[in-house]
């Protein structure tokens, strides 16, 4: 995966604007969103450099604890908080999202 490359994906995460505007929708419809594009950038990238695609999409679990943040009120200003609540659900769910069935899940999660 070539620096331009993984500059593109990080850049078109936020492009999805999930945490300032998809915030009325749940964690299961963002996976419905997210879910075929994340498949198609391991299919392509994850070929040959599977470890440089991995560290890439750390990116999109940082905006999915973004997300949370920005919806539920309790985690507002935890960031860490939030990304074990992401760990915890990717614990009980781990096939919500197809960055966790590759295993790339949110860090914490105690």
């Amino acid at each position: 995966m070539s620096t331009k490359a993984a500059q593109a994906i990080r850049q078109t995460i936020p492009e999805w604007r999930m945490a300032s505007t998809r915030n009325n929708q749940r964690l299961e419809d963002l996976a419905r969103v997210v879910n075929p594009v994340v498949r198609g950038w391991m299919n392509y990238y994850g070929r040959f450099y599977r470890s440089k695609c991995v560290q890439v999409l750390r990116h999109l679990n940082e905006a999915l604890a973004a997300w949370v943040r920005r919806k539920y009120r309790r985690f507002r200003r935890r960031e860490r908080a939030s990304i074990y609540w992401l760990g915890r659900i990717a614990r009980r769910d781990p096939n919500l999202f197809v960055l966790w069935q590759l295993g790339v899940k949110p860090e914490a999660g105690g």
